[in-house]
C-alpha cells in the first residue's frame, strides 16, 4: 500500500493535509467538536429552532447500561437548563434500522434519567436528534419531526419523547440545510455557526489539535479491528477512502480484510463512499 504513514512518521504539514479532509460528520471529529458545550449548544439551537436554549451538560460517548447490564455508548448526551435530555447521533452508513435505533436510545435515556421512587410525571423529556448522510424518509427535506398522533382523531399526543431526523442530502435552503452543508464540507468559518467553525479550524490548523486528531483517528482504526465488528470495519474503510484518499483495495489491505471477504465488504461499502 502506497502513501500511508502512521502518525508518528508524519510531518506537521502531512498531518494538516490529512486532517483537512475530515468533516463534522466523521465520528471522531464530531465527538471532539461536541466536547465543547458552547458548540453543542450552538448546533442544537439551530436544529431545535430555539435560540434561547442553554446546554448545562454535554457528554460525548456517554455510556449507559441497559436492563441486561450491557453498556451502550451514545454519541452525545446533553441536558438543558429545563432538565430535558437530548441524545444526538451521527450516522454515515445506511446499514441498519435507524428508526428502531432511535426508539432504543430514547428508551435507554428514559430509563437512565428516571429516579427510583419517582412518579412517571416526573420523568424528564427526552429528545433524539439523528443526523445522517442519507435521507431516512427520502422526501428531500433536511429535517423531519416525528410526532405521535391518535389515528382516529388526528390529535397530536405529547408524552415527553420526540424524534428529529436531520440529513445532509436535503437542500431546502433552511438554516438546518445550511448547517448540514458545513457538516459535510467543514472548511473555513461559517456565519451561522461561528463557534463550531472556529473549533473546526483549530483542529485543522493548530499543531497540538492536528496531532491529537490524527492520533485519535489512528486509535479508532485499531480499536475497530480488535473489536471484530464488521459494521465498525465498514465505517473505517469508508473513512480511509473518503478522508485519507485510499482506494477501496488499499483500505482493505490496510484493514487486513481476508481475500475471501473482499467482495462481501465491497457490496456493503458501496453507496457509503462519496
Amino acid at each position: 500500500m502506497t502513501g500511508y504513514k502512521r502518525v508518528s512518521e508524519m510531518t506537521l504539514e502531512e498531518k494538516r493535509e490529512k486532517v483537512a479532509g475530515f468533516n463534522v460528520m466523521d465520528d471522531v471529529f464530531f465527538q471532539k467538536m461536541m466536547e465543547d458545550k458552547e458548540v453543542c449548544e450552538e448546533i442544537l439551537r439551530i436544529i431545535l429552532e430555539n435560540s434561547k436554549m442553554r446546554v448545562i451538560e454535554c457528554v460525548p460517548q456517554a455510556s449507559i447500561k441497559n436492563l441486561n447490564g450491557k453498556s451502550v455508548v451514545l454519541d452525545v448526551l446533553c441536558r438543558d437548563s429545563d432538565g430535558k435530555y437530548c441524545n444526538v447521533e451521527v450516522q454515515k452508513a445506511d446499514d441498519d434500522d435507524h428508526q428502531k435505533r432511535v426508539r432504543y436510545n430514547a428508551a435507554l435515556v428514559s430509563m437512565y434519567t428516571m429516579q427510583a421512587g419517582k412518579d412517571y410525571k416526573e420523568l424528564p423529556d427526552v429528545k433524539v436528534v439523528f443526523i445522517s448522510r442519507f435521507d431516512v424518509f427520502k422526501a428531500d427535506h433536511a429535517m423531519y419531526h416525528v410526532d405521535r398522533v391518535v389515528r382516529e382523531t388526528g390529535q397530536k399526543v405529547e408524552n415527553g419523547q420526540s424524534e428529529i431526523y436531520v440529513n445532509t442530502k436535503g437542500k431546502d435552503k433552511t438554516l438546518v440545510s445550511e448547517l448540514m452543508e458545513y457538516f459535510t464540507d467543514s472548511n473555513g468559518r461559517k456565519e451561522i455557526c461561528p463557534k463550531l467553525s472556529n473549533r473546526v479550524m483549530m483542529f485543522k490548523t493548530e499543531q497540538k489539535e492536528v496531532t491529537e486528531m490524527c492520533e485519535l483517528m489512528e486509535k479508532e482504526r485499531l480499536a475497530g479491528w480488535e473489536e471484530g465488528k464488521q459494521g465498525e470495519r465498514i465505517r473505517l474503510i469508508v473513512n480511509l477512502v473518503d478522508k485519507l484518499g485510499m482506494s477501496f483495495e488499499e483500505a482493505c489491505r490496510f484493514m487486513e480484510i481476508p481475500q475471501e471477504k473482499i467482495e462481501e465488504y465491497r457490496r456493503k461499502v458501496k453507496g457509503n463512499i462519496n
